[in-house]
C-alpha cells in the first residue's frame, strides 16, 4: 500500500481510538467484570485471563498506538506521507500483535478453559509470545 492509503488508514485509526475504542473497551471491562460479580462465575481462568486481555489492548491502544498514530499524522503533515512511512509501517506491526491478543480473548471465551487445563492455557501462552516474537523484534535495516 501506498504512503498515502496507510496514512489515511491511519487518521481514521487516531481520531476514532480516543472516541470509539477506549470507551468501548472500558464498557467491555465493566461489563466483564459486573459478570464475574453478578453472574457468579467467579475467577476462573477464561474470565481472568480475558479480562486481563482487554486491559492490555486498551492500554496498549492508548499508550502504544494511539501515540504512534498521532506522532505519524503529524510527521506527515510537516514532511509528506513518504517521510511517515516507517512509523506507519511500525504502528502496522504492532498491530498484529495487538490482534493476536484479540484473538487470545475470543479464543478464550469461547473455550472456556479452567486453571487446571495447563495444555490449552500453554498452547495459547506459546501463541502469544510467537506473536510478540514475529512483530516486536526489531526490523533489519534496508540496504
Amino acid at each position: 500500500a501506498s504512503a498515502d492509503a496507510l496514512l489515511a488508514l491511519i487518521r481514521i485509526v487516531a481520531f476514532l481510538g480516543p472516541r470509539l475504542f477506549m470507551p468501548v473497551s472500558l464498557i467491555t471491562l465493566a461489563s466483564g467484570v459486573a459478570l464475574l460479580v453478578l453472574a457468579g462465575w467467579g475467577w476462573q481462568a477464561f474470565t481472568v485471563l480475558g479480562l486481563a486481555g482487554v486491559a492490555f489492548t486498551a492500554l496498549f491502544g492508548a499508550l502504544i498506538l494511539g501515540p504512534s498514530a498521532e506522532r505519524a499524522v503529524k510527521l506527515a503533515q510537516e514532511r509528506g506521507a513518504p517521510a511517515a512511512l516507517p512509523e506507519l509501517r511500525r504502528i502496522f506491526r504492532l498491530a498484529k500483535f495487538d490482534y493476536a491478543v484479540q484473538f487470545a480473548v475470543v479464543f478464550l471465551m469461547v473455550v472456556k478453559p479452567g486453571w487446571g487445563e495447563v495444555a490449552v492455557l500453554a498452547g495459547l501462552g506459546t501463541v502469544l509470545v510467537l506473536a510478540a516474537l514475529a512483530t516486536l523484534r526489531p526490523l533489519g535495516q534496508p540496504a
